[in-house]
């Protein structure tokens, strides 16, 4: 179950593959030192490392669609901690009664993974860091750009109405409305009402209506209409407001009480703020420019524009990336124009409601910033939507107070980041396996000779002390056995003079019991004693005995 556990959990839930690929072998470890023997615990810490692994390799290098479950990670994640712990409480608690190979290995392996996850930390948060900034900087070169595109397409609308009103036949249909006879602000109130009262029946062939959209200069107007499609509506006022020519139908007569009128007549420029054109159902800007005649160079009228601003799709579509990275175009009344799909693989534009405080963000000195946007974490950049100051015509464009904002999902937008993670978890997962392989290696060369030396020990201890040692290498190791091997070839030697000493002492005490057995049949002193001297020389084999 612990081992089938991790790998069936990952595949169900996101995230924690990475945490159970630690506890695994951490819990076999645990529960094998325990219950098993030596061989079966050997082969079920090899059974949990392997399941660790594909947990974390499942988790890493897998990507499917997973639950998300948030409290399950902060669980498993204490758990690992406490199991992390405990481990380490046992180990130092019973480092002292491990067989030295083991504790060879378990030195080995820690300093060895503690060495690397030092290492992989710092180059993480480094490399985590420089990735993020190059993301984070290429986002806001982006969103730079986008601006910069924005901003042309709105000069080129401007030089194309400017070019217009270069027009000799505009300016002398200026120079002749303001030259005529001027109206007094009563005719012009009543003609205004007529106006709107034809407006709002929709009535073209009221006389007023019919002159100015039958003027001679209206049919210029609607052969450029045509060739620039994107200009919904254009007419020209003269210096009083009024309409001289037009290719629609306005919504009024008088125009000077308009803000776009009074800031044109001021600024010479004027352009305004996208609305939604109930007439034409597009989405659309308000341009306007002074009419100067070409000989006095004194303005002689206004001329207005509305320009569809569907331009802007392929403005916006070049800054939308990957599968979430977008820019929008935010207003300074809180609004948000981007990119809506229209159906097979169209997109329109659309006018809404931020939910994004620009001005605020617009104060921060960083490139990039992070938030939630659509209710989910993105990185995002922003950029004014301006020309140099240096450009004469910069100034109408520069007031609008537009921002470009190119925004990504962070968990997309940071994916080279997450990459790297992987690799650096990997590369640890493979640094431990190499660290615990050449544990057992270097185990096995510096604990063999020791080990063996102790089995020759045992055998001498038994009694068998014709076993010697093995001098196996030229370190301590082999002195030691070179030693050991002195120590039980003195052994020998003393034992057996021992044995040779106590032969002789049961020797002559079996000679002096058979000589005190055969004198003590002798009755007669002299007889006696020269028997005695007689029986120790021979019994003993001296020289010489009185």
């Amino acid at each position: 179950m612990v081992l089938v556990f991790p790998i069936i959990a990952t595949l169900y839930v996101g995230g924690i593959g990475l945490t159970l690929g630690f506890i695994t072998p951490i819990a076999t470890m645990l529960l094998a030192s325990a219950l098993l023997t030596r061989r079966q615990a050997i082969w079920a810490v090899s059974a949990g490392l392997l399941s660790g692994l594909a947990s974390i390799l499942i988790d890493l290098y897998w990507p499917y669609s997973r639950l998300d479950l948030p409290l399950l990670h902060q669980f498993v994640s204490s758990v690992v901690v406490l199991s992390v712990v405990l481990f380490l409480v046992v180990v130092i608690r019973q480092f002292a009664d491990y067989a030295i190979r083991t504790k060879l290995i378990v030195s080995f392996v820690l300093m060895g993974v503690t060495a690397v996850l030092i290492v992989v930390f710092f180059v993480d948060r480094s490399s985590r860091a420089s990735l993020t900034d190059t993301i984070g900087n290429n986002l806001a070169g982006l969103a730079r750009g986008e601006s910069d595109l924005v901003a042309q397409t709105l000069r080129g609308e401007m030089d194309r109405l400017n070019t217009l009103a270069l027009s000799r036949v505009v300016q002398d249909r200026a120079l002749a409305g303001t030259e005529a006879d001027a109206l007094s602000p009563a005719e012009i109130q009543v003609l205004d009402k007529q106006w709107m009262a034809a407006d709002s029946s929709d009535n073209n062939s009221d006389p007023l209506v019919a002159r100015i959209l039958n003027d001679s200069l209206s049919a210029e107007l609607l052969k450029y209409r045509t060739k620039f499609p994107r200009n919904v509506e254009i007419f020209l006022t003269d210096l009083s407001g009024v309409n001289l020519a037009a290719t629609d139908r306005t919504s009024d007569y008088f125009q000077s009480d308009e803000k776009w009128w009074q800031i044109a007549s001021i600024d010479g420029e004027y352009i305004g703020q996208p609305e939604y054109d109930a007439s034409s159902k597009v989405l659309a800007i308000n341009m306007a420019v002074v009419v100067r005649d070409s000989d006095s160079n004194r303005v002689v009228g206004i001329l207005r524009t509305t320009v569809n601003v569907n331009s802007l799709v392929n403005v916006l579509r070049t800054g939308a990336f990957g599968k979430t990275g977008k820019t929008d175009i935010y207003l300074p009344d809180g609004r948000v124009i981007k990119l809506v799909p229209s159906g097979a693989g169209t997109f329109d534009l659309a006018i809404e409601d931020a939910n994004l405080d620009v001005k605020t963000l617009s104060q921060s000195t960083k490139r990039y910033l992070s938030t939630t946007l659509e209710d989910s974490p993105r990185l995002l950049s922003l950029a004014d939507v301006s020309l140099s100051e240096n450009v004469p015509e910069a100034g109408p464009i520069n007031r609008l107070g537009w921002f470009m904002v190119t925004h990504q999902d962070q968990s997309e937008a940071l994916l080279p980041v997450a990459r790297q993670t992987q690799a650096n978890i990997l590369l640890t997962v493979i640094v431990a396996l190499l660290a615990a392989l050449a544990a057992l290696g270097l185990s096995h060369v510096l604990a063999g000779p020791i080990v063996r030396l102790n089995a020759a020990a045992e055998r001498v201890a038994a009694g068998d002390l014709l076993a010697q040692a093995t001098v196996e290498t030229g370190d301590e190791t082999g002195a030691l056995a070179a030693t050991f091997n002195r120590m039980t070839s003195q052994l020998r030697e003393t034992l057996a003079g021992l044995e040779q000493r106590v032969a002789d002492r049961t020797k002559a005490l079996a000679t002096s019991t058979e000589v005190s057995r055969r004198l003590s049949t002798i009755l007669d002193q002299k007889q006696l004693v020269t028997e005695v001297v007689e029986q120790v020389r021979n019994a003993f084999n001296y020289y010489h005995a009185q």
